[in-house]
């Protein structure tokens, strides 16, 4: 989406609004779903209360019946542990094992292999700096910030990777069993999702022009997440 779709470059476009100068995105990982209960199923999430980010992600789980609530990090692992939430969205393998979160969830909920995470198949975060600043830089030092950012992004990833294959032998031993949904499962979540991309793109033309990149990429035959078939009764005003 950000190379061959062009959403680096709307992305770009956003963040010089508000002052800032993208330098680039740092793929981060997958999020997984920590729960205190075994969730097997799309019907058992009805009625659970889950941590999730607030926005399109809460209002998915919220179509489905599930009770969301939004916490800050901090709070999340507290929450497990007091079963004031029965289940939490955060981040990777390796990551929520260091956070412990093996200690208060005995279930990790993911995906069928296909579509390993449902909701939140990557973190991006970013890196920009004021737009004056980089305005003064020498055309060599803006590519050289750019590259370095890309570079980093890589390394990065490849580092979380490296730790999530070790850290998942790690739940294992501690008891945690990983669960699978079906792709029937990831077909009604889909189902569920859909009209409210539109709903959120629709509300912004900024929005939408982005979501349009978006939607473009999963409707690559090589990627095959979405087709025309499954948007033909949605309508994105860009």
């Amino acid at each position: 989406m950000f190379g061959a779709y062009g959403g680096f470059d709307i992305a770009k476009d956003l963040y010089r609004k508000q002052g800032q100068e993208l330098l680039g995105y740092v793929h981060h990982d997958l999020n997984l779903i920590h729960s205190k209960v075994p969730l097997r199923s799309f019907d058992d999430f009805d009625g659970i209360k889950i941590r999730m980010p607030g926005g399109i992600v809460a209002e998915t789980f919220a179509a489905i019946g599930a009770r969301t609530t939004l916490l800050p990090g901090p709070e999340v692992y507290p929450a497990l542990e007091k079963v004031t939430i029965d289940a939490a969205d955060f981040t990777g393998a390796a990551v929520n094992f260091e956070l412990g979160f093996w200690q208060v969830a005995d279930y990790i909920v993911m995906g069928p292999p296909s579509t390993p995470c449902l909701h939140q198949s990557v973190d991006l975060m970013d890196i920009s700096v004021n737009r004056r600043v980089f305005e003064r830089m020498s055309s060599q030092t803006q590519d050289l910030m750019h590259d370095l950012v890309a570079a980093y992004s890589r390394e990065h990833y490849a580092v979380i990777q490296k730790a999530n294959a070790e850290a998942w032998p790690k739940y294992r031993e501690k008891g945690v069993e990983i669960i699978h949904l079906t792709e029937d499962d990831a077909s009604r979540f889909r189902d569920a999702a859909i009209p409210l991309w539109f709903k959120w793109a629709n509300k912004d033309a900024d929005a939408a022009r982005l979501f349009k990149a978006h939607l473009d990429t999963m409707m690559d035959p090589a990627v095959a997440l979405i087709t025309d078939e499954d948007i033909k009764d949605y309508q994105l005003n860009v």
